[in-house]
């Protein structure tokens, strides 16, 4: 009996917690969850935002350094990075960029017209950041993931028959129980999936503040330190600072992997001699988004510092 009431008392109070959770975050996890599931298409508003840029699937390596040429040209290096985007990035158009600027190249290698995806943009800025100040409004999209952790949470605890009324549903009357029925028989079916999406969403905010108290204590505070143990750091060269050999690294590169796996390249911190390529492609079979291939600037493989 004793068991019985403590069970009781611990539903009740789950029951009450949840309903106040839903309630706070309902309004927030509506506008975070609407513009998820929207943005998953993001690939295609970009793509109908500016439907009149040329498509293909194919390119060479000299239209690639022909446009890396006539950008560094029109632009000036105020910039650490230079990016150049193939279509197996999931759009059949190519692109050539730095950390301010980008242009669609046409089939000679020619830089076309600026990218404008202003709408598609609002809309991964309003899911990921609520379109607040970026850092501050990713901590907040990721404290309601946590929220909403606390929330499925909190729905199974309340629910102690929960594997004797999973299939329970409740028609007629005034529609009050078969509403209650239908919302939990969907929450309690799509809790791996809804977990999921809360975790990894309280990630990407929550593990800047991990890895800033992390670094407070074991790494003086330097927050690149972490980060050197998880990912591949960035290696340390000692080279002239000359153009970079696109063309001879991406003629290396291809020997090893199929073209039509490549996403993109960046050059990082160009007219340096810490200035190197990096060449992002897919993994198909695998989990991880790409496997990194690394060059210094005259072309040659960074085989030591391959991520």
């Amino acid at each position: 009996m004793a068991k019985s009431s403590v069970t009781q008392s611990l539903s009740k109070r789950s029951l009450a917690s949840h309903a106040w959770l839903g309630l706070v975050v309902s309004g927030f996890m509506y506008l975070i969850c609407l513009s998820g599931t929207i943005a998953v298409l993001h690939l295609e508003f970009e793509r109908w935002e500016q439907p009149y840029v040329e498509e293909t699937s194919a390119f060479s390596i000299e239209q690639v350094e022909k446009a890396y040429t006539q950008f560094i040209e029109q632009y000036d290096n105020d910039t650490h990075h230079y990016y150049f985007v193939f279509p197996g990035s999931g759009i059949p158009r190519l692109v050539m960029e730095d950390d301010n600027n980008a242009h669609f190249v046409d089939a000679e290698g020619n830089l076309g017209a600026k990218e404008s995806v202003t709408w598609t943009r609002m809309l991964g800025d309003l899911h990921m950041y609520l379109h607040l100040p970026m850092s501050f409004g990713m901590i907040v999209v990721s404290a309601f993931g946590a929220l909403l952790c606390a929330l499925i949470v909190s729905g199974l605890l309340a629910h102690p028959r929960i594997i004797k009324d999973a299939f329970r549903f409740r028609a007629g009357g005034d529609g009050l129980k078969s509403n209650i029925d239908l919302h939990n028989r969907l929450s309690v079916w799509g809790t791996p999936f809804h977990l999921m999406i809360a975790i990894t969403g309280a990630y990407f905010g929550l593990a800047g503040i991990l890895v800033s108290i992390i670094s407070q204590a074991f790494y003086g505070g330097v927050d690149q330190a972490v980060y050197d143990k998880v990912f591949t750091p960035e290696p340390i060269l000692e080279q002239t600072v000359e153009r970079p050999e696109i063309g001879t690294a991406m003629t290396d590169l291809f020997t090893r992997i199929d073209p039509d796996d490549l996403i993109f390249f960046t050059i990082h911190e160009p007219d340096t001699p810490q200035q190197f390529i990096e060449f992002f492609v897919k993994s198909p079979g695998h989990f991880t988004y790409s496997e990194n291939y690394r060059y210094n600037a005259s072309g040659e493989p960074c085989l030591l510092c391959w991520a």
